[in-house]
C-alpha cells in the first residue's frame, strides 16, 4: 500500500490514505473499496443488490449523481446504487415505536399506515404513498420505494 495523488477507481474520490494500485494501469483503490461487500440487502430496494465495476458512468437510483466506478445492481429490476449511497449508515433510534432514522434526515421516521386517500407523496420519488409508509412527525415522509 502506498499514498498516491490520484483518483480512487471504485469510489471516484482522492486517494489521499493508503491506497492499493498499479501505477502503470493507473488503477487505485481505497482499503474501504477493496473491503466493499460483494452483495447487499438495503432497505431502498426490495431485492438484494450485487457489486458491479462499470467502466462507463451511469445515474444512481438513489441519488441521481453520475457515478462512475463501483456500484450495487438489481438484474431483475435494472436498478443501481452507488456504493457511497449504498453504504451510507444508519443510526439507532431510541424508542418504543417501530422507527427508522437515517443519516440524511435528522428526525426519526416512524412506520405508518397510510391510505390511498391521504393523498401523502414520497419525499424522495415523489410517487404516491399508500400502506406501509415511514413518516416524520415533522411532516417529511419516505415511501417504501424512496430514500435521502
Amino acid at each position: 500500500m502506498w499514498t498516491v495523488k490520484s483518483k480512487c477507481s471504485g469510489c471516484g474520490k482522492s486517494c489521499s490514505a493508503p491506497t492499493y494500485g498499479c501505477n502503470k494501469c493507473q488503477y487505485f483503490l481505497h482499503q474501504s473499496c477493496v473491503d466493499v461487500p460483494l452483495e447487499i440487502q438495503h432497505f431502498f430496494h426490495p431485492c438484494p443488490l450485487s457489486l458491479r465495476i462499470q467502466p462507463k458512468s451511469f445515474n444512481c437510483g438513489a441519488c441521481d449523481r453520475t457515478i462512475q466506478g463501483f456500484y450495487f445492481y438489481c438484474e431483475w429490476c435494472n436498478f443501481s446504487m452507488d456504493i457511497e449511497c449504498a453504504l451510507l449508515p444508519t443510526r439507532e433510534c431510541q424508542s418504543d415505536e417501530e422507527q427508522f432514522c437515517h443519516l440524511c434526515h435528522g428526525h426519526p421516521l416512524t412506520l405508518t399506515e397510510i391510505s390511498e386517500d391521504d393523498q401523502s407523496y414520497c419525499s424522495a420519488c415523489r410517487s404516491c404513498c399508500s400502506g406501509p409508509t415511514f413518516v416524520c412527525r415533522m411532516k417529511w415522509q419516505l415511501g417504501d420505494t424512496g430514500l435521502l
